[in-house]
């Protein structure tokens, strides 16, 4: 399966077949993971396909929405091509998990856009280095 030109990781198919891609019955590891959330919304292959889509706006390209290179705290910025959304934190939240297929085609990173404060650039942050990893921290 191929979203946005990029393989999906077996993990995550397998997650899907099980019916086991959907937001956690115990919601410890999502609040651990996410103080702040509207719930965690995994999206069907429908959605990872439109919501990715959205990173090649014209209207976005320039936006906040892709943040900024951060040596510091890597990546810091997304690059859509290397791209695909696979959730968010719900409704009023506005923020996106990708999985950053940058550092591996078989095992992309999970990665999160977080927002600045008051001017400060978003950033985008790995949660986890991959997506049987980020499973196991919000409870799949």
């Amino acid at each position: 399966m191929l979203i946005n030109g990029l393989p999906l990781p077996g993990d995550l198919l397998a997650l899907m077949e099980a019916g086991r891609w959907k937001a956690p019955m115990d919601c410890s590891g999502v609040n651990r993971l996410f103080p702040e959330n509207g719930g965690l919304f995994l999206y069907s292959i429908e959605l990872m396909e439109s919501e990715t889509r959205t990173l090649f706006d014209p209207q976005l390209r320039c936006s906040a929405w892709h943040g900024v290179p951060d040596p510091d705290n890597p990546p810091g910025n997304i690059e859509p091509r290397l791209a695909v959304f696979v959730a968010d934190l719900g409704h009023g939240f506005d923020q996106p998990i990708a999985l950053d297929y940058r550092v591996s085609r078989d095992q992309p990173r999970v990665i999160t856009l977080r927002w600045g404060n008051r001017g400060e650039q978003n950033r985008w942050v790995v949660l986890a280095p991959d997506i049987r990893a980020f499973a196991e921290l919000v409870g799949l």
